[in-house]
Order: structure tokens, then sequence, then C-alpha cells
């Protein structure tokens, strides 16, 4: 495993799986003991936003997803493989050059899928849809089961989409199912008539054509880890497998960009934590900025293309015409509620 070599596949793809960086044997130990805690998560009562907590540690049971939330202090075999991950000379090499000086820890979790079948694999859109998140961020995953295969609930990631200044979730709508369920807004106003908005698809489409060969399933296996910049197109593909399986994730911030301090650490976490991983989820830390680094060079340039931009006016159009239809408002003037 080489450190540049990691780094130039990260700068130009967004992502990277190292294989068999693990032995099989331990990683199938560790699972053992993450399926023990995850069924233990499970038996807990969950509330009506289907969650649990137990010594600080939360649980989210979903249909098709089970999470336990910072579940590396509570497996001393998992914190160390993700010490070892972190700690390996080619990893802080490429993090010293995407992220910078140094990084924060914000969560890790251990995921397993309920065995359901979602997703449609002949779609674009997928069931965790296309998404970017908070500036800064990155993150790694470790497969506990074998997850070659296509359509495994794997992550997944549209090549090079991490030098664009286009927000997918909310400047797109690339599939009927697109983020407006919870009532989201989007261009400023709120979608009332989506079936109307998604008949103007004509550069949409031709949007979802130009990046069809570059949607990626980032597949591995027992041994294998992987790791993203939050700034790629991403999203979780669909599971067609039938089977529970199960991935650790990790991640957090570089120093010198706004923290997401949404999520509390457990009570007496850094003492069950090696050093390594209290190091990595310290607080506190100088924000000192690389402008060479990654993270920087991807946000000075923020790449155009006109036919994202044809997409994004297009559906702009759209759910403004659509809008004004339900409401019976004259198109294009400007209301308080549009404001």
């Amino acid at each position: 495993m080489n450190g540049e070599e990691l780094y130039q596949q990260v700068r130009k793809d967004g992502f990277f799986v190292v294989p068999g960086f693990f032995a099989p044997s331990d990683v199938m130990a560790v699972r053992k003991d993450l399926a023990a805690i995850l069924d233990g998560f499970e038996k807990l009562p969950h509330d009506e936003n289907n969650a649990a907590y137990k010594s600080g540690h939360k649980s989210t049971y979903l249909p098709m997803m089970h999470s336990v939330w910072h579940v590396s202090m509570l497996s001393p075999g998992l914190a160390g493989m993700m010490s070892e991950i972190l700690s390996h000379d080619a990893i802080k090499y490429m993090m010293r050059k995407v992220v910078g000086p140094d990084y924060r820890m914000r969560i890790d979790l251990a995921r397993r899928s309920s065995g359901l079948m979602d997703g449609d694999p002949k779609s674009f859109q997928i069931p965790h849809q296309w998404h970017v998140d908070t500036p800064g961020e990155f993150t790694f995953g470790i497969y506990f089961d074998d997850m070659r295969a296509p359509n495994s609930g794997n992550t997944g990631a549209i090549k090079s989409t991490h030098w664009l200044d286009y927000r997918p979730q909310w400047d797109m709508m690339l599939g009927p199912d697109s983020l407006i369920r919870a009532g989201r807004r989007w261009a400023k106003e709120r979608i009332m008539s989506a079936p109307l908005a998604y008949k103007a698809d004509y550069f949409t489409e031709k949007l979802r054509r130009k990046l069809a060969p570059d949607c990626t399933e980032i597949n591995g296996g027992i041994g294998d880890f992987y790791f993203f910049l939050n700034r790629v197109w991403h999203g979780r593909m669909p599971n067609t497998t039938g089977k529970r399986l199960m991935t650790v994730r990790f991640g957090g911030f570089a120093c010198d960009y706004p923290f997401k301090d949404d999520i509390p650490l457990p009570e007496n976490a850094m003492e069950r934590l090696p050093p390594v991983l209290q190091q990595a989820y310290a607080a506190n830390k100088p924000a000192v900025t690389d402008p060479a680094a990654l993270m920087h060079e991807m946000d000075r340039e923020k790449r155009k293309h006109w036919l994202f931009d044809m997409a994004k006016h297009e559906k702009s159009m759209a759910v403004h015409l659509s809008n004004a239809i339900a409401t019976g408002q004259k198109p294009f003037k400007r209301t308080k509620d549009a404001a």
C-alpha cells in the first residue's frame, strides 16, 4: 500500500479501496463480537424515532438498516482495527495530503442491513439518494462480510464529482423520490406538485446519461477497507442479496473546517479507547491550515459545467411553474412565501 498512490486515486475519483489489509480470521473474530453487540441493542425497545440508548450509546433501528454508534468503545477488537488503519504510514501520508495537518473524528458505527430487498438496480437514483455532506468531512469503512457482488448495499459514489460545485440533493431532482417527502425546500420553494415538476426532464435525463458510466458501488470483501470524501456524490446502493451484511464506518473532519458537533461521545469514552483513537477523537485541536491540502484545492476549484447548470435551471423553472399551478398564483411573481 503506497500513500502517494492512494492520494492520487482519491484526488482523481474521490474514493479508494484497499484490499487484503486485515487477515480474514481477525476480521471474523471481531465480527462475532460486533454481531453480539448489535443483537443486544436490537432487543431493546426503540422509541418513536426508532432509537434506543444504553450507557450513552445510540442505536437506530430502521426497516433497512440497524446501526450502533461509537461501537469502537464497546469492542476493543474493532478499536484495534481502526487504530491499525489510522496509524499506517501510507494512510497518514494520504491524510496529510488530503485532509491537512490534523483531523478530528466525529463518529464510528456498526451497520447491519435488515436483509430486506430495497431499491431498483436499473434506476439511476439509489435508495439513500445521491448527496454530499458537510465540507471538510471524510469517511473510512471496513467490510465484515463479503460484499463484492453487485447490489450488496454498499456505499456508492460517482467518480470525480468531488470537484463540482453542485449538491445533488438540493440542486438536482435525479429521481422520482428525490428529497421532497419531508417538505424540504428546493430553489427556495416548497415542491407542491412533484409529478408535474418531473415532466421537465430533458437536460436532467442527459445529465443522468453523462454520469451513469461513473456511478460506482464501492465493493469489497472480508479484510478490505475503503475511504471516500464526503464531497463526492455518494449514497447507499440497492441491496438485493437478501442477506444481513455488516460494515463499520468511521470518519470526521479536517481541523481547519467547522466541526459538526452534533453527536456527543458516551460517558468515559476516552478511557475505553487506545491512544490512536483517543488522539483522533480529541477536541480543541488547533485549526492549522495547509492551503495545498486537497480539501482546500477542491474549495478553490468548484468546477461548473453547462449541463449541470441547465439541469438545475430546468428543475427550478418546473418547480416554480408547478407551485404556481397548485396555488393558483401567477408564474414567476415573487411572494413572501417564496422569499
